[in-house]
């Protein structure tokens, strides 16, 4: 099995933020690598494959391996466009569909994360080192800047205190408030003879233009090569936490204290109130709210309120608390 090239990563926004379609100037699209090379972390490659990125099933974007313990991680597997190969371990191999790209580990997950951890380590494999800041971006002094695989659009803020790591790009006029950190690593972990080792983030954040961060804020990384969107004029009270691989709208607010767990896509004018959770995975609609102190660990269709803990719908929830109450 072969490809001759490997398509944008999906998502990557076409509008960055000077308005050029284009993804941000320090990713490395170009690279690739063929399963064989890693033969010595796996029993043998079946059908090779040229990849870019080890990824989770889930993982949005283009030329993924991952690994598969069973036939419905396979299932899983094959509904994303971007995977082309997985890992598997002996016992399922014989109904991988040679659609796919497959090597045989006796321990998939292991394997995963030692190929992860060579590409990784590639110079300028995932990104090229670029550091691009606009004329006009506003550096306040204490503010902390990586050195490379960096994009600040102009009329940036970034105020003392603030951290940009490699792979964040900013848009226009986008603000971040004192102590706010982008960029920061995912926590994916692996187990390795025993002991917990975090996977290499090499994924990216970007920011769309006008997004304001409070102060004390964090949006996480990939650890794969993906990306966590945050849309334009999207707005950010003190003390919330975006974690990895989340695509949040446009217009979004979230308040202070909101926890974002992984792979989370938020619609566009959303509302997030104070000390909210959102589970992995979870998909809110446009212009819903989720209020004070709720946990979501499910989906919420377009323009409904939830509530509580676990979150059902506002007016829901309310009969359910006064029942309660009444019953006290």
């Amino acid at each position: 099995m072969d490809q001759d090239s490997l398509k944008r990563p999906s998502g990557v926004p076409l509008a960055g933020g000077d308005g050029a379609n284009r993804p941000p100037c320090f990713l490395n699209l170009e690279a690739k690598a063929r399963l064989s090379e890693f033969g010595a972390f796996t029993t043998r490659v079946e059908r090779d494959v040229v990849f870019k990125t080890i990824g989770k099933a889930v993982t949005r974007g283009e030329g993924i391996v991952t690994p598969v313990r069973t036939l419905d991680h396979v299932w899983s597997a094959l509904d994303n466009p971007g995977v082309v190969g997985v890992i598997a371990p002996a016992e399922i191999a014989a109904e991988v569909p040679e659609t796919l790209g497959l090597a045989v580990a006796d321990q998939p997950g292991l394997a995963a994360y030692l190929i992860h951890e060579q590409l990784a380590a590639r110079p300028d494999y995932f990104r090229n080192g670029a550091r691009v800041i606009a004329e006009g971006a506003v550096i306040e002094p204490g503010a902390i800047i990586a050195d490379r695989d960096v994009e600040i659009g102009p009329g940036a803020w970034i105020c003392s205190g603030a951290v940009i790591r490699p792979g964040v790009r900013l848009g226009r006029d986008v603000k971040v408030g004192p102590c706010t950190v982008l960029g920061a690593d995912a926590y994916e972990v692996a187990s390795v003879s025993g002991r917990n080792r975090m996977w290499t983030s090499v994924g990216y954040v970007d920011v769309g233009d006008s997004v304001k961060f409070g102060s004390h804020d964090s949006v996480v990384s990939s650890a794969f090569f993906a990306q966590t969107r945050i849309g334009a004029n999207t707005t950010f009270d003190n003390f919330v936490h975006v974690a990895h691989d989340c695509e949040i709208g446009e217009n979004v607010r979230l308040t202070a204290c909101s926890e974002v767990s992984g792979r989370v896509r938020i619609g566009d004018n959303a509302y997030l109130g104070p000390n909210c959770t959102i589970s992995n995975g979870v998909t809110l609609g446009r212009d819903c709210a989720v209020t004070i102190g709720s946990t979501v660990t499910r989906s919420v269709p377009d323009g409904e309120t939830v509530s509580g803990y676990f979150a059902l719908p506002h007016e829901k929830f309310m009969r359910f608390f006064k029942s309660v109450m009444r019953n006290a």
